[in-house]
């Protein structure tokens, strides 16, 4: 079975149409580090801000081409009862969250 062409006119004022091209987004400074070195983020939360308006992201996966990364919003389950300090880095992390 053979598909019926396009007439002339229809190609000429298809060629003619301008390609539909989404403007490049303008990517955060941090994120081609985040992809290049994704292992390293892994079971890592970020928080965004300070005091009761701070936010967590728990970070899921990210690649290289093109540079984008995943994150998961954490809510706060209640005020964390304890802080539970890693003893190669000494930093503090939050273990009452969910995502």
């Amino acid at each position: 079975m053979t598909h019926p062409m396009l007439p002339e006119a229809h190609l000429k004022h298809l060629d003619s149409m301008p390609l539909v091209v989404r403007p490049p987004q303008e990517q955060p400074w941090w994120l081609s580090i985040v992809c290049a070195c994704r292992s390293a983020f892994q079971q890592t939360a970020l928080v965004v801000g300070s005091g009761d308006g701070a936010k967590f992201y728990r970070f899921l996966f990210a690649k290289k081409t093109p540079h984008q990364a995943v994150f998961c919003e954490l809510k706060r389950l209640q005020e964390p009862s304890h802080v539970q300090l890693l003893p190669e880095s000494g930093s503090g992390v939050a273990t009452e969250f969910i995502a």
